[in-house]
């Protein structure tokens, strides 16, 4: 009872607080006169590298962006006053979009605004196949992310992963009948279930944005599956439903922060049949139960716009923007049995990232997630993640890149309990190579570009990295500590809006078990850091 007084307290505060919105006056204000907007193609034929017949094709088989769809997303119009934090941030929303490989927006002395928008390659089809770990990936898909040039997503396909086979269809739209409110529409048909999902939302997109509200519901009904020593343990058929509502509005904006607050009813419930064995002798059976968390949780959230726009960290050849001031958003919910859950419990999360450029030749990224509920007398499914990216560019066509990240569990939900093994930073390794409730792992790269490419869409580079990490297995200390070398081609993607990076590496194990394999063939694209 306590507990539900304290929270309707803070909640009547936040809720008076929101009346007392105000804005702080911005600096350096221009009148836009007029915006123009240029589309260039994918590839620039005025350069001989680019002018080639996949060029050529390319350009002739790609749907341009239409104007609107760039002038429906920008932060501003004829007439409106913008200051120089404004347009920048404009600018790098427009980076940020799928569809575009990058962006800039020039104001000249007469305010006409100049958006120029470089369009990427947005279709993706036919055959792909991945192998990390020792597992294999099949997947064919039509994904188009601007259809028709006005933005859309629309994405068919069908997976055949080393867990299930998948055939999925999948609609996205951020500016609905050109507003601001974007729809995301899923749907997947899984060989042991399905997974459907709805979300509808004006998000804060930008800055100065007063409210925001959101409404979004999913579905997924699978055999959830856990392994050990890359074998299949258990098999536990599951549903999960999620619905929540929100709605967030600014309490102090300033040229550069927002502070934002707001309330949210949340429904989520896990529901599990009787696990069933496959090779119980690699794990123990886990403790198995029904959740049905229903209430009412606060949001409290702030942000700092401070970004700082680089090359050659995570991607190759294009502009990549990343925040050095704070980000976080923290959660306080009350679920209860009067709101229709089948317990009381006392809920927060929190989230924070922060950046740091103590040099110019050197970017940090750090980030703290933790969550974590009170029921019963006790605490359960407490997590803490803590994570830091380095980066150095101090050596020209050269990225010196680190990781480190420590995970700590204590009475875990099933379904978050962690692995380490190829897909989890130690590439060397099979997936699902061990589990536990705690990890720890640590990554390192050195990447080198250079300037060779194949008919301007690849350009060629190279990499070498080594892996370590552990894992502190359920009922039991820690494993040893495991760790991997590797090299390989690290190519650049320079046209399409799809994986930015290619990788093709080979990984040996520094530490082996009996019976692994000496070396992992890691391809795809997916880049962790």
């Amino acid at each position: 009872m306590m507990a539900r007084k304290n929270l309707l307290f803070i909640f009547i505060i936040l809720a008076w607080s929101a009346a007392a919105f105000t804005e702080a006056p911005q600096s350096d204000k221009r009148v836009i006169s007029k915006i123009t907007i240029q589309v260039d193609d994918v590839f620039d034929l005025s350069k001989p590298e680019e002018d080639n017949i996949l060029g050529r094709a390319a350009n002739f088989l790609h749907i341009e962006t239409k104007k609107r769809s760039v002038e429906n997303l920008l932060l501003f119009k004829g007439g409106d006053e913008a200051t120089e934090q404004v347009i920048y941030e404009a600018e790098r929303l427009l980076r940020g979009l799928p569809w575009v490989r990058d962006a800039w927006i020039t104001v000249g002395q007469d305010g006409e605004a100049l958006v120029r928008v470089h369009d990427a390659w947005s279709l993706k089809g036919g055959l792909k196949f991945g192998s990390v770990g020792g597992d294999n990936t099949f997947r064919i898909r039509a994904h188009e992310v601007n259809l028709f040039g006005l933005g859309k997503t629309l994405l068919v396909g069908y997976e055949d992963n080393p867990e299930r086979n998948i055939g999925e269809i999948e609609y996205q739209d951020p500016a609905l009948l050109g507003s601001r409110w974007r729809l995301f529409a899923g749907y997947q048909k899984l060989s042991d279930g399905s997974y459907k999902k709805l979300k509808l939302e004006m998000p804060f997109y930008e800055l100065r944005t007063p409210w925001s509200f959101g409404a979004e519901g999913t579905r997924e009904k699978l055999n959830f599956k856990l392994y050990n020593d890359d074998n299949l343990a258990w098999e536990i058929p599951s549903i999960t439903d999620e619905v929540s509502v929100y709605f967030h509005k600014a309490l102090i904006v300033n040229e550069k922060s927002a502070l934002r607050a707001g309330v949210e009813l949340w429904s989520r419930q896990n529901l599990y049949d009787a696990p069933y064995p496959v090779h119980p002798e690699y794990l123990s059976v886990p403790k198995l139960e029904d959740r049905r968390l229903r209430g009412l949780v606060l949001y409290l959230g702030y942000f700092e716009d401070c970004f700082l726009t680089c090359s050659n960290i995570m991607a190759t050849s294009k502009a990549e923007d990343f925040n050095l001031g704070t980000e976080a958003q923290f959660h306080l919910g009350w679920f209860s049995e009067e709101f229709g859950g089948d317990r009381d419990a006392l809920y927060a999360d929190a989230e924070v990232t922060k950046g740091f450029a103590p040099t110019e030749d050197w970017l940090i990224l750090a980030a703290l997630e933790g969550e974590g509920r009170r029921e019963g007398g006790l605490y359960r499914n407490m997590k803490l993640n803590l994570k830091a990216d380095f980066y150095n560019t101090t050596f020209p066509r050269q990225t010196l890149a680190a990781s480190v990240e420590a995970f700590l569990g204590s009475r875990l939900d099933v379904e978050n309990l962690v692995y380490i093994g190829g897909s989890d930073g130690l590439r060397g390794y099979p997936n699902h190579f061990r589990i536990g409730d705690r990890r720890w792992s640590f990554s390192a790269e050195d990447r080198i570009t250079t300037d060779a490419s194949l008919w301007g869409a690849l350009q060629l580079g190279y990499v070498g990295y080594v892996d370590a990490g552990a894992v502190r297995e359920i009922g039991g200390g820690w494993t040893k500590t495991y760790a991997n070398v590797g090299f390989g081609l690290r190519m650049g993607n320079l046209k399409s809006a799809f994986g930015h990076i290619i990788l093709a590496t080979i990984a040996f194990p520094l530490v082996k078990e009996k019976g692994m394999d000496s070396y992992q063939i890691v391809f795809g694209n997916y880049i962790r850091f």
